[in-house]
């Protein structure tokens, strides 16, 4: 069942409940109340003020659950909006992957000079590729610990 198919149905449920119990309320105030009431104006303004606050404390829970329901719907959309956009932008040659790699290559050429780690790393590693197998390469490390190939 679809989900507007169910907020239908529940509506309608919710109006049938409501005039159904209008129409006892009503019937049973007719026929098993008295024919003659006395009541003060105050009586009635508090009778009044007391079915208002009842009604607005009803309408307030309706919407409360109504807003939690419709919030969780939004959220799940949101949600899946947003891994579809992401997965579709970061595939290869859509503008997103084309910004990360920009970013990505700013970055690197930003910090590819002599002297920083990025560079150091980068050289030795080019270094480990273009001897192995011809070479034996030891590093030249200050603390006198073996490389293990890995940036620090």
């Amino acid at each position: 069942m679809s989900d507007k198919l169910r907020s239908v149905l529940v509506g309608v449920g919710v109006l049938a409940v409501g005039v159904l119990g209008g129409v006892v309320g009503s019937a049973s105030t007719r026929y098993f109340g008295t024919s003659s009431y006395t009541m003060s104006y105050a009586d009635f303004v508090s009778v009044m003020l007391t079915a208002v606050s009842l009604l607005i404390t009803l309408l307030g829970l309706v919407l409360a659950v109504a807003a939690f329901i419709g919030w969780s719907a939004i959220s799940e959309r949101v949600r899946n909006r947003t891994d579809e956009y992401l997965l579709k932008g970061f595939s290869d040659g859509e503008a997103l992957s084309k910004l990360l790699q920009d970013k990505l290559l700013a970055y690197v050429t930003k910090e590819m000079e002599p002297g920083d780690p990025l560079y150091e790393a980068m050289e030795k590693a080019a270094e480990r590729v273009a001897y192995q197998g011809v070479l034996e390469i030891e590093p030249d490390d200050p603390d006198g610990e073996k490389d293990d190939g890995n940036p620090r």
